[in-house]
């Protein structure tokens, strides 16, 4: 396994930095960390302030890099273990990139509450990196301080929502639970959806223990932070379906409303390719 690490050396990415690392431990992982550090004001776009100069620049990206060994550190991993890729701009951008130059299979960044709901809208870290990655990207709170143990998927029956409730499997580990909550108003297909929520519990075990569970009716996304909220849940999964970026980042789509709204961490799932 690959993981790509990405970091800010803020609280919210804390508990990325302590679950990329046991997650490291635990599946003897290959980590490659990656963080960007904000240019100083004069740089931003429309910034008024003269340009600072180089040792300024150098004091600033110094400062930025201490806090990122510091979270490291805290999360128990010794100096240089693993390599830090430095970025200075668009950060969503150079995580995703740098994702596909180690071949990560799994990108681990962290889920910050604080106005989320703007930021997702308007092209934020987090809402550019689960919008675009082609690999399952694991949103951690940041005050997690172990590895997910209970989770709960949302199945559809899509390529995208299997492959949710696979890494959902993959994360909590065979001690772990993942719950497949399906959607749905009862109607006469509803015997066959359970069914079939069943025979993909079968298909996860023996990597977890999944058990079924199927709502009549109401919002997906509701549904599985309401789940996840009640039961303590650790991990809420869902997956994201290959749809336009504009179409994506509507209120509407189940992806974005659950990163706004979940009580806990998220992994999202690529469309299959």
């Amino acid at each position: 396994m690959r993981i790509l690490l990405a970091l800010d050396g803020t609280d919210g990415s804390l508990g990325a930095a302590r679950v990329g690392a046991l997650l490291a431990r635990r599946e003897s992982a290959a980590v490659t960390v990656v963080t960007v550090a904000e240019p100083p004001p004069a740089y931003r776009v429309g910034g008024a302030a003269p340009l600072a100069t180089r040792d300024e620049e150098r004091d600033l990206v110094r400062a930025h890099m201490e806090r990122v060994q510091t979270q490291l550190e805290a999360a128990g991993v010794q100096p240089g273990a693993w390599p830090v890729r430095l970025g200075i701009e668009a950060p969503g951008q150079f995580i995703i990139h740098a994702a596909e130059e180690v071949e990560a299979d799994l990108i681990v960044l962290g889920l910050s509450r604080k106005h989320l709901h703007k930021r997702l809208l308007h092209g934020d870290v987090l809402g550019h990196v689960a919008s675009r990655a082609t690999v399952p990207v694991l949103a951690v709170d940041g005050s997690t301080d172990r590895l997910p143990r209970d989770a709960c998927a949302g199945i559809d029956f899509s390529p995208p929502s299997l492959e949710a409730a696979r890494a959902a499997c993959d994360i909590v580990g065979p001690a772990g639970s993942v719950h497949l909550v399906h959607v749905a108003p009862l109607t006469d297909d509803t015997p066959d959806a359970a069914r079939r929520l069943d025979e993909l519990a079968s298909r996860l075990a023996p990597g977890c223990a999944a058990s079924s569970t199927i709502l009549r009716a109401g919002d997906p996304a509701q549904a599985l932070v309401s789940i996840a909220a009640d039961r303590g849940l650790d991990l809420i999964a869902v997956g994201r379906h290959g749809r336009s970026i504009a179409a994506r980042l509507i209120l509407g789509s189940v992806s974005v409303s659950v990163l706004r709204t979940a009580p806990c961490s998220v992994l999202v799932a690529p469309p299959v390719v």
